[in-house]
């Protein structure tokens, strides 16, 4: 399979600064060639990882300044999230209420952009799912800009991620085509990093982890590689219930709303330039 270079440095990060500034493309950014379609024969179950998937290249820029991104639950105290959001960060938070709860026990994948970490409180966690389908919808919940936000897509296909820059590394990730966004008029997805990926059963399957603007695209690393974070930080899964009723296209809002509200999903803050200090408290 021909080499595919699908986006080139979008990692979904919000800058904490007098004001937000979402990462996205800037003006200059060359056009990216698209992901081949997944054509009716190969529907069904997708196959595990191989080398043979198309590579996605991914600049990775250092981490200077404070950032937000997204995690969620997988057992009581123990959140997911994306590496880049955590790694370089001198204290981690997550935002309850306008609080800020530590993190603490951060233990992040060596090759694939996943991490865990643990906190004294959360909310019901969300099950993790290896069964992924080409063509299978996907929903997306965290926190793009910094504020309340979901992404509604279809699966595309499996493919690798290469990064270079201040990370440099080779992981399995998968590909999906965005529907929507929701509020509508959301402009940047920068800070929905780490959040989950969920299908129809509400269960994990992958972790957001960075897209592409102009092609429509969301990137997330592979079910694998949660799997191999779980066991490297003897994390015991602990799912529980989740809401009363299933993700669809129609619920993608009220579904996000309700694991927010739930502190199941969570906006992350990381502080890389201050040890000391505490984020400031919300308005």
């Amino acid at each position: 399979m021909r080499r595919l270079d699908v986006i080139v440095v979008v990692v979904f990060l919000t800058v904490l600064a007098v004001s937000t500034i979402s990462a996205g493309f800037g003006p200059n950014e060359r056009r990216p060639d698209p992901v081949p379609p997944v054509s009716e024969a190969s529907r069904g179950t997708l196959e595990p990882p191989t080398a043979l998937d198309p590579t996605v290249d991914i600049e990775m820029p250092p981490k200077v300044t404070d950032v937000s991104g997204t995690a969620f639950a997988i057992a009581p105290g123990i959140w997911m999230s994306a590496d880049h959001v955590t790694n370089a960060c001198r204290r981690l938070f997550i935002e309850v209420d306008g609080r800020f709860l530590p993190g603490f026990d951060l233990v992040a994948h060596p090759t694939a952009d996943v991490a865990i970490f643990r906190t004294r409180r959360s909310g019901a966690p969300l099950m993790l799912s290896n069964v992924l389908d080409a063509g299978q919808t996907g929903f997306h919940h965290g926190f793009p800009s910094g504020e309340p936000g979901d992404v509604l897509s279809s699966l595309i296909g499996r493919a690798r991620i290469r990064v270079s820059g201040a990370i440099q590394r080779v992981e399995p990730a998968v590909v999906w085509s965005e529907s929507r966004r929701f509020p509508a008029q959301l402009a940047q997805l920068g800070g929905i990093s780490g959040g989950p990926a969920l299908n129809v059963e509400g269960r994990v399957v992958g972790v957001t982890v960075g897209g592409s603007q102009r092609r429509g695209t969301v990137i997330t690393a592979a079910p694998v590689s949660m799997r191999e974070v779980v066991a490297q930080a003897n994390a015991d899964l602990a799912p529980a219930p989740g809401p009363n009723f299933s993700p669809s296209p129609d619920s993608v809002v009220a579904y996000g709303n309700a694991l927010r509200r739930s502190l199941t999903v969570a906006k992350v803050i990381c502080l890389a330039s201050s040890p000391k200090r505490r984020p400031l408290a919300q308005p």
